[in-house]
């Protein structure tokens, strides 16, 4: 196919993630570690016992929860698809390898330690 005029599709910008692979799979395994690091931490602080909050305690204390959950499940697929994208294209291998890793790792924590510890107790 030949370009014709006014043809406007190589005036296109790329969007950044697909310029930089490596950096996007960084990223979202930095969003993946926080999503963990929220649910974690809003399950080690439920105490089975406690006398249960007011309406807006609970609310404030679900927070972590509600913001934690989809970094974690947005973050984690898109570190290991943006590792995978940069492994096929060479670009910027060093931060898609090191971004792939650390989701792999993270998914396998959470996979093996925080869901059968803590998850099933609730």
């Amino acid at each position: 196919m030949t370009a014709q005029s006014g043809d406007v599709a190589g005036d296109r910008a790329t969007p950044w993630a697909l310029d930089h692979p490596g950096a996007a799979a960084l990223v979202s395994a930095l969003v993946a570690i926080a999503g963990i690091g929220l649910v974690a931490g809003w399950l080690l602080a439920q105490y089975p016992g406690g006398q249960p909050p007011d309406m807006l305690g609970s609310l404030w204390d679900t927070m972590p929860l509600i913001a934690g959950l989809p970094m974690l499940l947005l973050g984690l697929p898109a570190a290991l698809g943006f590792a995978g994208a940069s492994c096929v294209t060479g670009r910027e291998l060093w931060g898609g390898v090191t971004g792939g890793f650390v989701s792999a790792v993270l998914s396998l924590a959470l996979v093996v330690v925080v869901l059968p510890v803590n998850g099933f107790a609730l």
